[in-house]
């Protein structure tokens, strides 16, 4: 790698580690918002608030309304440079139920030098979308954003993608490249490139139409 983008990557950190409070503050407001994928509406009471932090990020919001599932959101970030975007792909709606809240409320706990973030949704996966806010939010104070980048935030992952799918497929053929927030594996946060799938009668239905 050039030294000057070593340098770059290493001036980064304490930017992300002066932005760690506000993380932090952004995720349990999200996990505060519950969104279960079969409840639409509170789905969406989710996506409207990312919508309102991407608006006032500055990016270009387009929201996918859907009357099967929770919307999709669409967040543009432009850049001095022109070109074929970077596609972050995540999702704002979980497996949760409304009320987990109340009996898993969201907790920053610190014991014996360890961190950790517990919460409905925490994991998968409102902590990525959270950690790439914040990022994108770094980079363009620093102007250092190098090429068009679209968060995709889809509301009916958990439940099959049936509303989202044509819409993702669209965007990543658009795109350069494609990376999604799903958490790393493990404690090492290794860095997943590829994902299990599953499919079901309805999903073998529909394809065989």
């Amino acid at each position: 790698m050039p030294k000057s983008h070593s340098f770059q990557a290493a001036s980064l950190l304490p930017l992300a580690q002066k932005a760690e409070p506000s993380l932090l503050a952004l995720l349990r407001q999200m996990v505060e918002i519950e969104s279960p994928s079969h409840d639409f509406a509170a789905v969406n009471r989710c996506v409207e608030a990312v919508a309102e932090m991407g608006t006032r990020m500055g990016a270009t919001v387009r929201r996918h309304r859907s009357k099967i599932s929770g919307d999709v959101l669409e967040l543009r970030f432009a850049s001095r440079k022109k070109g074929r975007p970077l596609l972050l792909l995540g999702h704002l709606d979980t497996v949760w139920a409304m009320g987990t809240l109340a009996k898993m409320p969201y907790r920053h706990i610190q014991k014996d030098g360890e961190e950790r973030i517990c919460g409905p949704g925490v994991l998968d996966m409102k902590g990525g979308v959270a950690m790439a806010l914040t990022a994108l939010d770094i980079l363009q104070q620093q102007e250092l954003l190098k090429r068009p980048v679209t968060l995709l935030l889809v509301g009916d992952e958990e439940v099959g993608s049936d509303f989202s799918r044509p819409i993702t497929e669209r965007l990543a053929q658009e795109s350069s490249a494609v990376f999604v927030l799903e958490p790393g594996q493990g404690l090492e946060g290794a860095y997943k490139t590829s994902r299990k799938g599953v499919a079901t009668t309805c999903c073998a239905l529909t394809a065989l139409r």
